[in-house]
């Protein structure tokens, strides 16, 4: 912790009641907004004649039952693997597609249904594993482990694409019967920043630094802290040119600032809340998006009056980056829009970790970037 923020720790305690749970009037305008989107995402679902999650049949239930034992057992034999080796991951994803669809009114449907978001996360579809956890929401909301499991796991996905409002909800729902679970505090407190309640999100990180010292979340809160007193009143120095010149192939460096901005990716390891070695994250896929006229009679707000939906974000070009190619890690990219995604999530069960940056808009004349990416541990 540096000096300034342990000043500011200290002031902020003095002036902000620890138990400080947020803007009320905001939390509740999000939680209405996000539940009216949610449904909405739902009915799109429900009248998908392909949807997997509310298929409709009406082959006799005897006959789905054979079906399903009969695609049961051939994802139990993918499932059988010797050694290091992975199972067919894309055919077992097949099969219980195939049982969703085909067998949806059999006893074991809903596990099919709860292992989906795994399958999808190994392909590397979030936007499909999103659909699988909320639409186990809607029609299982009894299952009280699974349930809360999922509010965190959606958390987490909003997080990853920069949707503050839909993951403050996620969090709320779990704190509603939880209040003390710290890392959900810690996501709270980051939403609420990113919201503009920067009082009661820094509230919430000097709550977790004193209650909750030693752990995870206490490591994440003290970096959200230094870096929130960072953005007020701090700029980081510029890069040393001679630092430039190495991570550019030795152009010019009048040349190089003309065109490139000096990308560093800091991987976080969310179990331990401390950067990880470039070694042990390897490589990381860069994603270059076109921002494009968003399509004609597409509406998607978060919030009363936001006009981000008039665009759409196409992807243009993918491409996966060793690491150890980059000295430092420091990547030269010229200006555009950026996210970076890695997944090394593999085996049976799942090892590895997985994690996305926010959007980066690198701008003509930028200079050096940090780029923050929080990895999960596949569990």
């Amino acid at each position: 912790m540096t000096r300034k923020t342990r000043l500011y720790l200290t002031i902020g305690i003095l002036i902000f009641c620890p138990l400080l749970l947020g803007n009320a009037e905001l939390i509740t305008k999000n939680q209405a907004e996000q539940e009216r989107k949610s449904l909405e995402r739902i009915e799109i679902m429900k009248r998908d004649p392909e949807s997997l999650y509310f298929a409709k049949t009406e082959t006799p239930i005897a006959e789905q039952e054979i079906i399903a034992q009969d695609l049961w057992k051939k994802i139990q034999d993918l499932s059988k693997t010797e050694g290091f080796d992975s199972p067919d991951y894309d055919k077992i994803l097949e099969y219980a597609r195939e049982i969703l669809l085909k067998a949806p009114n059999v006893e074991g449907i809903q596990m099919v249904h709860w292992n989906m978001y795994t399958l999808f996360l190994l392909q590397e579809d979030d936007q499909e594993a999103g659909k699988s956890l909320e639409s186990y929401l809607y029609k299982y909301p009894d299952d009280e482990f699974h349930v809360y499991e999922a509010y965190d796991k959606l958390s987490v996905f909003a997080m990853d694409v920069g949707d503050w409002g839909r993951a403050l909800y996620y969090a709320d729902k779990i704190l509603e019967n939880d209040p003390e679970r710290y890392p959900l505090i810690f996501t709270k407190a980051r939403a609420l920043i990113r919201l503009g309640e920067k009082a009661e999100g820094k509230a919430l990180l000097e709550r977790i630094i004193k209650e909750d010292e030693g752990t995870v979340q206490y490591n994440l809160a003290l970096m959200e802290l230094d870096e929130l007193i960072a953005a007020k009143d701090i700029k980081e120095p510029p890069l040393d040119p001679e630092e430039k010149r190495k991570a550019t192939g030795g152009e010019e460096v009048n040349q190089v600032t003309e065109k490139i901005c000096l990308v560093k990716p800091i991987f976080i390891d969310v179990a331990y809340g401390k950067p990880m070695g470039l070694d042990d994250v390897s490589t990381v896929n860069l994603i270059r998006y076109e921002k494009q006229p968003q399509d004609e009679g597409v509406t998607m707000k978060h919030w009363s009056g936001e006009t981000s939906d008039r665009n759409k974000y196409v992807e243009k070009e993918k491409r996966k980056l060793n690491l150890s190619d980059f000295p430092d890690g420091i990547i030269p990219l010229e200006p555009g829009l950026y996210q970076f995604n890695h997944n090394s999530v593999n085996g049976q069960p799942p090892s590895g970790f997985y994690g996305k940056s926010n959007f980066i808009e690198i701008k003509p004349g930028e200079e050096t970037l940090d780029v923050k990416i929080t990895l999960n541990p596949a569990i």
